[in-house]
C-alpha cells in the first residue's frame, strides 16, 4: 500500500489468501482510500459467500483457481475497459462543473427552466424578465458550457457529455 502508485491504469488481480492481508480486506482497504482501480480476486476456495461478499467489496469478478490464461485475459480486458470508463466519467465531471461554475445565477436559472422543458416564453414568464432577455441568458450559457444545441446542455446538465459508453459496446 506504500507504495501504490493513484494514478495507475489497468486493473489489480489479488489472491484471496495472502500473508498479513487477505485479498477483500485489500479491495475494502483501496475503496476506503478512493482508489477505483479494478479488482480480480483469485481464490482456490470459491463459494457463493466468498463470491457475494467479494461482490459487494467491488471485485469485478472472482476466478476459481485453476483458471486459464484466456478467462484472466478476457477478466483483465473486461476490468481495465471498466477503469477507463470510470477515469473518462470522472474527467467529464469535473469538466462539467467547470462549465456549469461559470455561469451566473440568472443564466442557471434559465438552464434549470429549460432543461425542465420549458420553452422561452414559458421561462421568460416564471423568471418575470423579457424573452429578450431569456433568449441573451440562453445564448450565454449556451456559449459558456461550449455547445450549440439543446440536446447538448441536456448532456452536460445531466452528466453525460464526455460519457464512455462506447467503451461498454466494444466489450
Amino acid at each position: 500500500m506504500d507504495v501504490f502508485d493513484t494514478r495507475r491504469k489497468g486493473c489489480l488481480i489479488t489472491d484471496m489468501q495472502m500473508p498479513g492481508i487477505s485479498g477483500l480486506e485489500l479491495m475494502q482497504t483501496l475503496c476506503y482510500n478512493g482508489h477505483t482501480l479494478p479488482v480480480i480476486l483469485v481464490s482456490g476456495h470459491v463459494d457463493v459467500p466468498i463470491t457475494v461478499q467479494a461482490m459487494k467489496s467491488g471485485a469485478m469478478t472472482v476466478l476459481p483457481k485453476p483458471f486459464s490464461l484466456e478467462e484472466l485475459a478476457e477478466s483483465s480486458a473486461k476490468a481495465r475497459r471498466r477503469h477507463v470508463k470510470v477515469r473518462l466519467d470522472r474527467a467529464h465531471s469535473l469538466e462539467a462543473r467547470k462549465r456549469l461554475d461559470q455561469l451566473t445565477i440568472h443564466e442557471f436559472q434559465v438552464l434549470d427552466l429549460i432543461a425542465q422543458g420549458k420553452s422561452n416564453k414559458t421561462v421568460a414568464k416564471e423568471l418575470d424578465v423579457s424573452m429578450r432577455t431569456v433568449e441573451d441568458r440562453r445564448r450565454k450559457v449556451y456559449s459558456k458550457l461550449g455547445v450549440e444545441t439543446l440536446a447538448d446542455v441536456m448532456e452536460i446538465a445531466i452528466g453525460r457529455k464526455y460519457s464512455a459508453n462506447m467503451i461498454w459496446k466494444q466489450s
